[in-house]
């Protein structure tokens, strides 16, 4: 069996060749870091202590967000269940259409909630909380 080149093993690794990829070399203008694989462990920087610290405190405030996302979803329709069997036991001629209705209700809204805060949530990530400047219209 015919062995192969390390570099020809892995098809994300865009390693140059021999006297290629040379900064001064380079006729196109890409550097060696733009030619390579979007997830290519050569694309790592390395950070300060500082910066790190920064990092993991912008993903931990952005993983507590997304758990409080849950929890307002999971309150939302604990308190639905609550307020329909509320009115059952309040008014026992209903049935147990109150519960029927105040959980499917409390569903909707929680949704509807989770999906606004979501979407709120993502446009932060992308556009590092900045809003568009003609209020999302465009032209």
């Amino acid at each position: 069996m015919k062995s192969m080149p390390a570099s020809d093993n892995n098809p994300n690794w865009n390693s140059p060749q021999d006297g290629e990829g040379d900064s001064a070399n380079d006729s196109s203008g890409d550097s060696k870091r733009d030619r390579l694989a979007p997830f290519s462990p050569m694309r790592l920087v390395l950070l300060s202590p500082d910066a790190r610290r920064k990092r993991d405190l912008k993903e931990t405030r952005l993983g507590w967000k997304m758990a409080a996302l849950g929890w307002e979803f999971s309150s939302h329709v604990v308190a639905g269940v609550a307020l329909g069997w509320g009115a059952d036991y309040l008014f026992p001629n209903l049935g147990h259409w109150g519960i029927i209705f105040g959980s499917s209700a409390s569903v909707l809204v929680g949704t509807a909630t989770f999906l606004r805060s979501a979407m709120k949530l993502n446009s932060e990530l992308e556009g590092d909380g900045k809003k568009p400047q003609n209020g999302g219209k465009n032209g």
